[in-house]
């Protein structure tokens, strides 16, 4: 599923689909979404790990280009998933998210493929 680019979508949008993708019925084959530069945010990001969880098949995440700072890190970091690709280029990686990141791939043993390239430093 590919959703990159969406400007005009708000935070309430995006809470709104990734609440929809929650449900056990809704995209139940799901293997790769695709959320690039969409300005997701801190107050998604609860339920964009929600949606991911609920989706086991789930195999690659794009989180490129969006709008985490630490805060919204965190939620993410702080659920396992079981995701083999995960990009995140172009995202806001400090130090401590940079932790976060590190203790989640200590947990993931299913990553085979991480990109975090042209990051910008700094939240």
């Amino acid at each position: 599923l590919v959703l990159f680019e969406n400007d005009n979508v708000t935070s309430t949008g995006w809470n709104n689909f990734f609440s929809l993708l929650q449900n056990p019925q809704s995209a139940l084959s799901l293997q790769e979404l695709n959320v690039r530069d969409n300005n997701i945010d801190d107050e998604v990001a609860s339920s964009l790990t929600n949606a991911l969880a609920s989706k086991p098949k789930l195999k690659s995440l794009d989180i490129s280009s969006n709008a985490f700072t630490t805060r919204g890190w965190r939620i993410f970091f702080n659920r396992h998933l079981t995701l083999e690709q995960l990009i995140m280029d172009a995202s806001q990686i400090d130090d401590e998210a940079a932790v976060l990141l590190r203790d989640a791939l200590i947990t993931n043993g299913s990553l085979k493929k991480l990109s975090i390239r042209a990051g910008r430093s700094g939240a």
